[in-house]
């Protein structure tokens, strides 16, 4: 297949250097004094040069019905902002490099009128670039994720196009891309993402509809912590009831058996309009998904076990709290409800695994996030350093949160938890030199 044609012009605009403005002017953000000007263009250069060459896309080695997801530009950029120098930049392009698979034209053009026909199908991937970087170019960024994420049209009626549904499908890929523009002031990366979001398949049918965003509000709220302590106790969402356990499918098996359990879980969540009940619940997330990630994956006197599908949870929710703000309220309301019920399903089908809060927190704080943070940089797989990353920007918000925060709540041993549940977590996971499954270290 030929591959896309791109005008440089186009490009140039699509892909500045990272503004870092997100970051800058975020809430205690630090840079690294080692980004420099040579790493900046050597950044810019490598990510114009994935645009160009690569799917986002790939079938790993003997697994030709298998299509993974393109985490380059995720890894040159977390590492980049800690500093990374061009030849570790050039060194993480050329490793992604040899696993990737070349993008091409798509089979024919994409519009107004025929976007919806072609969702699904990756051939259409240049198509889609192409029509949502002109989009993007006519109704600005902010109207452009409006009308094609949130929208009813974009979701329901005729053909259900469901775009919210692909956004957070396939371990919440094209929402991480998304975010990363947002985060970056990369707007390419927009266009990226939504492409990405276009080709998704649909995976949670199951789980939410249209009537699942209408929902009436419950009167109370009731805690994550609260609605993870009453699935632990439901009989219905034991290990490996809900799924096979040497399943690849594990996830859709779940929203497939027990998504309307899921369903009346999350509708105990109460989420209003309110910018503070807003803002409330993107802590509640962010202390949920560490807990889930980190006690999780934590047996006292044993190595840690990083589940590589929780951990997308830690760094999705990271990038959900870019996403929001550009959101009209309604529609926060909406984007959070459908991720709380995907972090749910994923809490299941991971295994459900209990906490053992007491003896997380009898560990030593041994690291500074200087010395984490500098020893993701080497790993080979991103994942580290983009986990890494979401724990300590989760530090600096919530870190200061004493012991006993936490002891409203339902959950067994959340008294205990306290702000140094982030660079604890850091901790481990800088111990480990690959990810694993929750249940291995059971």
């Amino acid at each position: 297949m030929p591959p896309p044609e791109f005008e440089d012009a186009v490009l140039e605009k699509l892909f500045p250097a990272p503004t870092l403005s997100a970051l800058a002017n975020g809430p205690g953000a630090e840079l690294s004094p080692r980004i420099t000007s040579e790493s900046t263009a050597e950044l810019r250069r490598l990510i114009i040069k994935s645009h160009k060459r690569f799917h986002v896309y790939f079938s790993p080695k003997g697994y030709a019905n298998h299509l993974n997801h393109n985490h380059i530009l995720h890894h040159l950029l977390a590492v980049y902002v800690l500093g990374a120098p061009p030849c570790v930049l050039r060194d993480k392009f050329d490793y992604h490099s040899q696993l990737l698979e070349p993008t091409y034209k798509s089979p024919g053009p994409i519009s107004t009128s025929n976007w919806k026909k072609h969702l699904g199908n990756h051939h259409y991937y240049d198509s889609y670039i192409k029509f949502f970087t002109s989009e993007i170019h006519t109704r600005g960024l902010n109207e452009t994720l409006t009308y094609y994420l949130f929208v009813p049209e974009g979701n329901w009626g005729k053909d259900e196009p469901r775009m919210v549904d692909r956004l957070l499908g396939k371990i919440i890929h094209a929402l991480i891309h998304l975010g990363h523009s947002l985060e970056y002031g990369i707007e390419g990366m927009a266009v990226e993402g939504l492409a990405w979001t276009a080709i998704h398949p649909t995976e949670h049918q199951n789980l939410f509809d249209e009537q699942f965003f209408a929902a009436p509000q419950p009167m109370e709220h009731t805690h994550a912590f609260s609605i993870i302590s009453r699935m632990l106790a439901d009989v219905r969402l034991e290990p490996w009831k809900t799924c096979n356990r040497a399943s690849l499918y594990k996830f859709t098996e779940t929203i497939d058996s027990v998504g309307p359990i899921i369903r009346d879980y999350v509708f105990l969540w109460r989420l209003g309009k309110d910018t503070q009940e807003i803002e409330e619940r993107l802590e509640e997330l962010t202390w949920c998904v560490t807990v889930i990630f980190g006690l999780g994956g934590f047996r006292d006197g044993k190595r840690f076990t990083a589940d590589v599908f929780t951990a997308h949870l830690v760094t999705s929710n990271h990038f959900l709290s870019f996403i929001i703000p550009l959101l009209k309220p309604t529609h926060q309301a909406e984007l959070l409800r459908a991720y709380f019920a995907v972090v749910l399903i994923y809490y299941v089908c991971r295994g459900r695994p209990s906490f053992d809060f007491h003896n997380f927190f009898q560990l030593p704080v041994a690291n500074s996030w200087r010395d984490i943070l500098a020893s993701s940089i080497s790993k080979a797989d991103e994942h580290h350093v983009k986990v890494e990353r979401a724990l300590a920007r989760a530090a600096i918000l919530y870190g200061h949160r004493p012991r006993g925060t936490f002891k409203h709540t339902e959950l067994s041993g959340a008294e205990e938890l306290d702000g140094s549940l982030f660079i604890k977590t850091g901790a481990m996971l800088s111990t480990v030199s690959q990810f694993g499954a929750a249940w291995q270290c059971k």
